[in-house]
Formats: C-alpha cells, sequence, structure tokens
C-alpha cells in the first residue's frame, strides 16, 4: 500500500488527502507556543509555516482560513495534525529506527508528480511557492513525515502473525468474498417517452455506445459513451432504483425504462460473473495488510492517550 493509502487508513494526517505530513522538528524555533507534546514545544511560527504548505496542495484552504468564523477551528484542526506526527516522529525515534533520505526523496519525488497535475508546469509551482513563502527546504521537511510514518507502519506490519492474520480472518469473514459483479452501461433520458425511443432504436441494431455518446443526459456520456463500468451488484454508490432495474438483466439485456431520481434510464449489462470466495492462503498477504492497519490504528491511538499534550492555541 502506498504512504497515501496508510495515512488515509491511520488518520494520521487529518486534514489532508495524506501526501503530505510534517516533521516537526529541531523544535526550537522562535514564537508564541501553541502546544507542547511530550515535553516539545510547537510555536506559532512552525504553526503557521504548515498552514502555508497544507495551502500549496489546497488551494481553496486560504479563502476557507480568510472566515474569521472559521479560522480558529481550523488552525485547531491543523495543530492535531501537527500534534499527530510529531508524536510519529517520536515514537520512530523511540524504537531506534532510522529514515533514509532515499526514503524522503521518494516521498519529495511523488509529491512533485501531484503537484505537476495540479499547476502544470515546474515554474508555476515554484511561483506558487514564492507567494506562500515556502522554500524547497520547507516543502521537503513537509514531505517527510510520509517516510516517517511509514517506517513506524512497516516496523509494525512485520510483527504481525500468522495467527494475527488468521484472527483477523475469521473476525472479518467477508473479505474473502468478491461480490457478483455486473458490467453495466445506461443511456439517461428526460422523460420514459424518450427512453422508450432509445430503447426502439437499440432493440432495431443502433449501437449503445455511440448514442450513449450523442443522446445520454449523462454529462460524463461524452466521454464513457454511457458505461459505468464493472461494479458490485450490491453497489451503494448509485441510485437504489437504477441498481435494482440493472440486477434484474441477464448478460446482453437490454433494459425497459427505469425512473431513478435522475430521470429515466435504458440500461444495458454486458457481462456478469458470480460471487467468489477466496481462502485464507490466497489472500493472507491482504489479511496481513489489514491486520497491520488495525493493529497501527490501535497502536497510534495508545500513542495519543498517553501523550502528555498541552493546548496553548
Amino acid at each position: 500500500m502506498t504512504s497515501r493509502g496508510h495515512l488515509i487508513k491511520w488518520g494520521v494526517l487529518v486534514l489532508f488527502l495524506a501526501i503530505v505530513t510534517l516533521v516537526v522538528l529541531n523544535v526550537a524555533g522562535r514564537g508564541q507556543a501553541v502546544a507542547e507534546v511530550n515535553g516539545v514545544t510547537i510555536t506559532r511560527t512552525q504553526l503557521d509555516k504548515y498552514i502555508d504548505v497544507v495551502q500549496l496542495f489546497m488551494p481553496h484552504l486560504e479563502q476557507m482560513l480568510a472566515e474569521e468564523e472559521h479560522r480558529g477551528q481550523l488552525e485547531k484542526y491543523i495543530l492535531d495534525s501537527m500534534i499527530d506526527t510529531l508524536l510519529i516522529r517520536q515514537a520512530v525515534d523511540e524504537q531506534g529506527l532510522q529514515v533514509s533520505a532515499e526514503e524522503i526523496d521518494a516521498v519529495y519525488s511523488q509529491a512533485k508528480t501531484e503537484l505537476t497535475a495540479m499547476y502544470g508546469p515546474e515554474e508555476e509551482i515554484t511561483k506558487r511557492m514564492t507567494e506562500l513563502k515556502i522554500s524547497e527546504n520547507d516543502l521537503r521537511e513537509f514531505l517527510a513525515g510520509t517516510a516517517y510514518a511509514d517506517k513506524l507502519f512497516n516496523f509494525r506490519q512485520a510483527q504481525i502473525t500468522e495467527e494475527q492474520a488468521r484472527a483477523f480472518f475469521l473476525e472479518n469473514p467477508d473479505l474473502a468474498i468478491t461480490p457478483p459483479m455486473m458490467e453495466v452501461s445506461h443511456i439517461l433520458a428526460e422523460t420514459e417517452e424518450a427512453a422508450l425511443a432509445v430503447r426502439e432504436r437499440l432493440l432495431a441494431g443502433e449501437d449503445f455506445a455511440t448514442l450513449a455518446g450523442q443522446l445520454s443526459g449523462d454529462p460524463s456520456a461524452k466521454d464513457n459513451q454511457g458505461s459505468l463500468g464493472t461494479i458490485p451488484e450490491n453497489s451503494t454508490r448509485y441510485d437504489p432504483a437504477f441498481m435494482a432495474g440493472a440486477r434484474a438483466l441477464s448478460a446482453g439485456e437490454i433494459s425497459a425504462p427505469v425512473e431513478s431520481r435522475f430521470g429515466w434510464h435504458i440500461i444495458k449489462v454486458h457481462s456478469r460473473t458470480e460471487a467468489v470466495e477466496k481462502t485464507f492462503e490466497e489472500i493472507k498477504d491482504e489479511l496481513i495488510q489489514s491486520a497491520a492497519e488495525e493493529d497501527f490504528n490501535s497502536y497510534f491511538g495508545s500513542l495519543r492517550e498517553k501523550a502528555s499534550i498541552t493546548y496553548k492555541l
């Protein structure tokens, strides 16, 4: 699993999409104290810098912080993220673990890819960093926490035994079951009459994807030609009436008009696969990963519970 996945699972960085976390470090920074964590001070200066770097990845945060009625709550939320990161850093040090420059470089490279997707060329990233008064070193320190979190997670995961994984398997039997799946496309119409007209054209032999691209009221149809891909039969992502209509179809069948809260659908199920149940050995690695995530959630909760944390914000 990627660093992003770990952080999402653990709740380590409660604010952001989890590719990032700050090494709150060398905490002798100047400025008013906003928190103390196991005897280590986090200063106002450090919190402000952290907020600046978060804004690089969350552009809308600037506007949110400008709203006085929300700023205090947001700053507390961000401060909690810094505290979590510091607790991880302290735990890594206590375990005698070392985070290499190469591990930090890998996270930094991943983040730069994310930023390129957001801003475009390197010069645009640099321009935004200049606006926020962020240096490359600020960014690298901000991102280094991911490597520390991964180091601690991997250390804990290495201690998960097969017995623990089997116990997790017994507690979570659904992990072994892949539900029935179906490959689904649809065409959305405003009225039942319009949907019936589309259905007649399909039954006369016209291509489903072509008609979806031309006629569907679903905005995404121009790109995906009405395809929703392969989805579980028990998916709750889509409208219940739509899913009931899809489940009623055999592979290759085209539905009568199905009404949902979005309008009237003509649905086609292209193919179906039956449910598959896997053995422990087949999903052993995934079970160890999941057991490790559960273990880390509990472990991190205990770090928080045992820590001496004083808020001064």
